[in-house]
């Protein structure tokens, strides 16, 4: 049975510690990828009637969202690796965090995954997650025009029922066919997933570290 556990900070005694601002950005980030893996996994299910027609497109956005923050994320593992009091506090977590922390420095700058993680997660924080880069979505207008793809736009009685769902399938182009490189007669769904599932584990990754991580600090520093 899934249950809680609120646990109370006092923040004034937080501050005081040296790598407080480190440990509150972690935090920060990993309430956002949290929230992003939340929404792709509930717009994944069945949806009602009136949402079908943008569930396609939210599961592309939250993916989006998802490597967008974790591209974010990872900057803060490079800084905590520069600090030696807060990589030796590292030895402290627990098995499952320290062993997330090992995934983790295989995609920073020298580890074995680090041009993995830049092609696949990091080009669509940068093309298609907070930036609508021109030329990427030009040149999926002429791949996919030159197919005779179509798309669609639905309308609504309210603005939540909108979607230009002709953008969710330039988006889709965009992340298959340039960032993954997925070649036009590979099974394209089954080659997407494999990506896919690289970055899913790296979310995953960082928040069984970044968890059990901040909770040892504050549990040092301030826990009521």
């Amino acid at each position: 049975m899934e249950r809680t556990l609120t646990l109370w900070v006092d923040i004034n005694r937080l501050s005081r510690g040296d790598a407080s601002g480190l440990v509150l950005r972690m935090m920060m980030a990993a309430n956002d990828i949290a929230l992003a893996n939340w929404g792709l996994t509930e717009f994944k299910k069945p949806q009602p009637r009136l949402s079908r027609h943008m569930q396609n497109g939210a599961c592309l956005y939250f993916v989006r969202l998802q490597c967008g923050h974790l591209s974010e994320a990872l900057k803060l593992i490079v800084e905590l690796n520069k600090d030696p009091n807060s990589k030796a506090r590292v030895e402290r977590c627990n098995e499952t965090a320290k062993q997330a922390y090992s995934t983790l420095n295989c995609c920073v700058p020298g580890g074995v995954n680090h041009d993995r993680f830049t092609k696949w997660v990091e080009r669509i924080r940068h093309n298609v997650s907070f930036h609508y880069d021109p030329i990427s979505v030009r040149r999926a207008l002429a791949r996919l025009g030159a197919q005779r793809t179509t798309g669609s736009v639905t309308l609504g009685t309210r603005m939540g029922l909108w979607r230009f769902n002709l953008a969710d399938v330039v988006t889709d182009s965009i992340i298959c066919r340039q960032i993954f490189g997925i070649p036009a007669d590979a099974d394209l769904r089954a080659e997407a997933d494999k990506m896919a599932e690289f970055g899913g584990q790296v979310c995953v990754s960082f928040l069984e570290f970044a968890s059990n991580y901040a909770l040892q600090f504050v549990r040092d520093l301030a826990l009521l």
